[in-house]
C-alpha cells in the first residue's frame, strides 16, 4: 500500500474520494444526542486513543466530534454520517469544511514504506492503516476508489498465495517478517507490540539526548530541546538499560495485558480473541527476557551497578561477583570487570586506598555509561550510508582500498554536516528557514551561464517619498519613468526651504533606522523604532546586508574551537589542517593508510583469546558448576522431545514430576514419586540451545497461575530449571544415579482458554503421551 501510494494517479484519485466524501456526508441535527449515539462516541474514543500517537489532540477531537457515529457500521450507501448537536455547527458549508479537515487528519498524511524486518516506520504505518479501518472501513472504500489495476490485485493475491514457509532457509529476513504479518491480525499485532514498540521508542530518546549532550560539552547549549537531562542522569537512565530493568519494564507491560480487567475490555472492543492473544503474549514475554534481560545478567554489566552505591556497600559488591566469577575463564570478564577489580583490590593495600580507587573507577564508569550506546542503530545507520555512497556511484567497482577511504570521508562529512545543523538550530532558532530561503537568493558572481534573461523594462518602482496620490507603477527605464524622474526633480526645485528641511530630517531618520537595521542580525527581532520608520518593504531590502552578520555568528560559534578543532563552518575538515604533500609520496601515504592486505596473518601465541560467557553459550549456568553436564544432557533430551512432538511453536503446559528409584526391602527397585513442578513453555532457542519457561502454580483442577516474586513473573531457561531440580535431589542426601524425570504436557486448545482478573486461567487438555522420562545412571 505505502509503494502504490507513491503514484501520482493514486495521490489523484485519493484526492478526489476524499473531497467526494466531504461532499457527500449525512448531517443529522438534533436538539440532544441519543443516548446510543453518546455510547458509540465513547467507544469511538476508546478506540482512538489506541492508534492515534501520530496525531495531535485538537485532530483527534475534531475527528471524534464529526465522525461520532458508530465507527463498528460499514460506510451507508458510501456516505459517512455527522450527528450534529446545537452549537457544532452553524451551517452545512461549516460542517463540510470541518469534516474535510477531519478527513484530513486522519487519512491524508499517508505513511513511509515500512521496513519489517528492523521494524523502521512500523508504529506509523500500523496506526495509520488500523486507525482508519476502524472508522467504518474508511480505508477498504479509499483502496476500492483509488486503486482500479484488477491485474495488479491479482497478482499480489497469487503472490499472498504462493508465499513460501516462513521457517525456511532460503528466505529473506524481509520476506520471513512479511509472512508472519499477513498470518497475524493487524490490531492484535499493535496493541501487543505496544510493550517492545514503548521499549524502542525509550532507546531511540536515549541516543537523541546522547547527542545533546556531546553537543552541550561543545558550548551549544539548545535551549529549545525537550533532552536536557544532566550527565548523571543519562548515565542512570543508560544504567537501566543495559542492566535489564527497562527489559523487565517491558515484562512487566505484558503482565499487564494478561491479568488486567482493561485487557478484556481492550479485546471486546477491537473484536480479538483473548485466547490468541495469549499465543503470542508468553512467547513475547520469555522472548524479551531472552534478548532484554538475560544478557545483562553476567559480569560486564552487573559491575556498572556500583555507580547507585556508596564505596562501603560499592566494595562489598565488588567482592560478590569477584568471587561468583572465580575458577571460570569464561565468567571471569578479564579485559573489563577484571582490570577494574584488579584497580580497586590491589594486594598490601588498605581501606582508604580501596576506598579512593573505587571513588575513581565510579567516575570511569559514569562516563562509559555516558557514552555506551543503547542499541545498534548508529551502526546499521552508518552500514545504510556507505551502502547509498557505494551504489550512488555506479561508474566503477569500488576496490577494498577505495570503499574504506570513502567511508571514512562520508562519516566525516555526515557528522559535520550534523554539528553545522546542530550550531544552525542553535545560532538561528526560529529563523533557520528565514535566513536559508534569503541566503539560496543570494546571486554568487560564476562563470556560469545565466538561468534566466532578466529583462528591466518589466521592472517597477514605487516611489516612496511622494505622497500617495502620486505613488504609480511605472516601469523603470521607459519615457514615462523619465519623465516622472524630471519632475519630481522640478518639484524638489520650487519647494520651500522649510518642507526641504522636514523631508530631509525625515530621510536622516530613515538613514540612521537603516543603519541600525543592518547592524541587526536576521535571528533578532527589530527595534520598535525601527518597525516604525521602515516599511515592511523597505526592511526586507536590507535583508541581504543583514545576512553577513547572521553568517558571521555561525562562523564564530565557539563550538568550532571545541574538542579536537578539526572542522569549521565550511568543510569538515579545517583548511590549515590540510597537509602538502610531494606528489611522488601522495600515492605512497595513501597505500600505507587505506591499501588492502590480503594475506592472512594468524594471531601471535600471546594474544588473548576472546570467549563467549556462560552466561550466553550455556543458558545462565557455569561450566563450574557441579551439575553443568547432567543439566546440559537433561536439556539436550528435552529438546528433542519437544522436536519430535512439535511442541516449539506455540505455548505449551508441561508438568514435571521427580522420579526417584529407591531400593525397598520387599520390593527392590521401585520408583518413588516426589514433589513435582508447573512450567509454561514460552520460546525455544537454537544458537545457544535453550528453552525459556516461565514457573506456574495450580490454583484449581482447571487452572494455573503465574509465581510472582516482586511483582515480578518467574522466568528461566532450561539450564538452570533442570539444575536446580538436580541441586535438590542431591540436597535429599539421593545418588544422582536415583533421580528421573518424567514431563506431562498439557497443551491448550482453541475453545479451552480463560481469563479470571488479577490471574491467569487456562484449562488443561492432557494428551495421551509423556513428553519425556530422562533417567541418568
Amino acid at each position: 500500500m505505502a509503494h502504490a501510494a507513491k503514484s501520482s494517479a493514486f495521490i489523484s484519485r485519493f484526492e478526489s474520494t476524499l473531497e467526494h466524501l466531504a461532499a457527500s456526508f449525512e448531517r443529522r441535527c438534533v436538539a440532544q444526542m441519543p443516548e446510543t449515539i453518546l455510547e458509540s462516541m465513547r467507544s469511538n474514543s476508546y478506540k482512538m486513543n489506541l492508534c492515534s500517537r501520530d496525531m495531535c489532540d485538537e485532530d483527534r477531537k475534531l475527528v471524534l466530534a464529526m465522525m461520532n457515529h458508530d465507527w463498528s457500521l460499514p460506510l451507508e450507501q458510501g456516505h459517512l454520517i455527522h450527528w450534529c448537536p446545537p452549537g457544532c455547527c452553524p451551517s452545512l458549508e461549516t460542517s463540510r469544511s470541518k469534516m474535510r479537515s477531519a478527513l484530513d487528519a486522519t487519512a491524508r498524511s499517508l505513511f513511509e514504506v515500512p521496513l519489517l524486518y528492523r521494524w523502521k516506520h512500523w508504529d506509523s504505518a500500523a496506526e495509520y492503516t488500523l486507525r482508519n479501518l476502524m472508522i467504518h472501513g474508511l480505508l477498504c472504500y479509499i483502496w476500492e476508489r483509488c486503486v482500479q489495476n484488477t491485474d495488479q490485485e491479482t497478482a499480489y493475491q497469487d503472490q499472498e498465495d504462493n508465499m513460501p514457509d516462513e521457517d525456511s532457509p532460503d528466505v529473506a529476513p524481509a520476506v520471513k517478517q512479511r509472512i508472519r504479518m499477513n498470518k497475524a491480525q493487524l490490531a492484535q499485532v499493535l496493541v501487543l507490540a505496544r510493550p517492545l514498540s514503548t521499549f524502542m521508542d525509550r532507546a531511540s530518546l536515549m541516543e537523541t539526548i546522547r547527542f545533546r549532550l556531546r553537543h552541550r560539552r561543545s558550548g551549544l547549549a539548545l535551549e529549545q530541546s525537550h533532552c536536557q537531562q544532566s550527565a548523571d542522569e543519562f548515565a542512570e537512565m543508560n544504567l537501566q538499560m543495559v542492566s535489564g530493568e527497562a527489559g523487565w519494564d517491558a515484562i512487566c507491560e505484558f503482565m499487564r495485558l494478561l491479568v488486567t480487567v482493561e485487557t478484556e475490555e481492550l479485546h471486546r472492543v477491537l473484536n480479538i480473541s483473548m485466547e490468541d492473544s495469549m499465543k503470542l503474549i508468553i512467547p513475547a514475554m520469555c522472548d524479551s527476557w531472552r534478548r532484554l534481560v538475560l544478557p545483562y545478567q553476567g559480569l560486564p554489566f552487573q559491575v556498572l551497578k556500583i555507580i547507585r552505591m556508596d564505596p562501603n556497600t560499592g566494595l562489598s559488591f565488588m567482592k560478590t561477583l569477584r568471587e561468583q566469577a572465580c575458577g571460570c575463564s569464561f565468567c571471569e570478564d578479564r579485559f573489563f570487570s577484571q582490570v577494574l577489580m584488579d584497580f580497586v583490590f590491589p594486594e598490601n593495600s588498605g581501606e582508604e586506598q580501596q576506598v579512593a580507587r573505587f571513588c575513581s573507577v565510579q567516575l570511569l564508569i559514569r562516563d562509559v555509561l555516558c557514552e555506551l550506546p543503547a542499541s545498534s542503530v548508529e551502526v546499521e545507520k552508518a552500514h545504510a550510508n556507505v551502502q547509498i555512497d557505494t551504489t550512488s556511484k555506479m561508474y566503477r567497482a569500488k576496490r577494498p582500498a577505495t570503499l574504506q577511504q570513502d567511508s571514512y570521508i562520508l562519516s566525516a562529512f555526515l557528522e559535520h554536516e550534523r554539528k553545522k545543523h546542530t550550531v544552525e538550530e542553535a545560532v538561528l532558532g526560529s529563523a533557520k528557514k528565514k535566513v536559508l530561503r534569503i541566503l539560496a537568493s543570494r546571486v554568487v558572481d560564476t562563470g556560469a551561464p545565466p538561468l534566466r534573461k532578466l529583462c528591466r523594462s518589466t521592472k517597477s518602482k514605487k516611489l516612496g517619498l511622494l505622497p500617495t496620490i502620486m505613488r504609480l507603477s511605472i516601469k523603470v527605464g521607459s519615457a514615462e519613468f523619465s519623465n516622472h524622474n524630471r519632475s519630481v526633480a522640478e518639484t524638489w526645485k520650487l519647494m520651500p526651504t522649510d518642507e526641504r528641511e522636514l523631508w530631509a530630517k525625515k530621510a536622516m531618520g530613515l538613514s540612521k533606522a537603516r543603519r541600525r537595521l543592518r547592524q541587526c542580525p536576521l535571528n533578532q527581532e527589530p527595534s520598535d523604532d525601527c518597525k516604525n520608520s521602515l516599511s515592511e518593504a523597505q526592511r526586507h531590502r536590507l535583508n541581504q546586508e543583514r545576512l553577513d552578520a547572521t553568517l558571521a555568528q555561525v562562523a564564530t560559534h565557539p563550538a568550532w574551537d571545541a574538542g579536537l578543532r578539526l572542522s569549521d563552518h565550511i568543510s569538515a575538515l579545517r583548511a590549515s589542517l590540510v597537509c602538502c604533500l610531494p606528489e611522488e609520496t601522495v600515492n605512497q601515504q595513501w597505500q600505507s593508510h587505506f591499501a588492502y592486505d590480503s594475506n592472512i596473518q594468524p594471531n601471535s601465541d600471546s594474544s588473548f583469546t576472546f570467549h563467549k560467557s556462560c552466561l550466553c553459550q550455556h543458558g545462565a549456568i557455569c561450566r563450574q558448576e557441579p551439575h553443568f553436564a547432567h543439566a546440559a544432557q537433561l536439556v539436550d533430551q528435552f529438546d528433542s522431545v519437544l522436536q519430535e512432538e512439535k511442541l516449539e511453536s506455540s505455548p505449551v503446559l508441561i508438568h514435571f514430576v521427580y522420579q526417584v528409584r529407591r531400593w525397598i526391602p520387599a520390593l527392590g527397585d521401585r520408583t518413588c514419586p516426589s514433589p513435582s513442578e508447573w512450567m509454561l513453555l514460552g520460546c525455544v532457542g537454537k544458537r545457544p540451545k535453550a528453552q525459556i519457561v516461565m514457573k506456574v502454580y495450580p490454583t484449581s483442577e482447571t487452572s494455573v497461575a503465574f509465581v510472582v516474586n516482586n511483582g515480578l513473573p518467574t522466568i528461566l531457561t532450561s539450564h538452570q530449571m533442570f539444575a536446580r531440580m538436580l541441586k535438590m535431589h542431591q540436597a535429599n542426601k539421593q545418588p544422582l544415579c536415583h533421580f528421573g524425570l518424567e514431563a506431562g504436557c498439557f497443551e491448550s486448545s482453541a475453545d479451552k482458554f480463560w481469563f479470571i482478573t488479577a490471574s491467569l486461567n487456562l484449562y488443561l487438555c492432557r494428551l495421551s503421551l509423556s513428553l519425556c522420562a530422562c533417567v541418568l545412571g
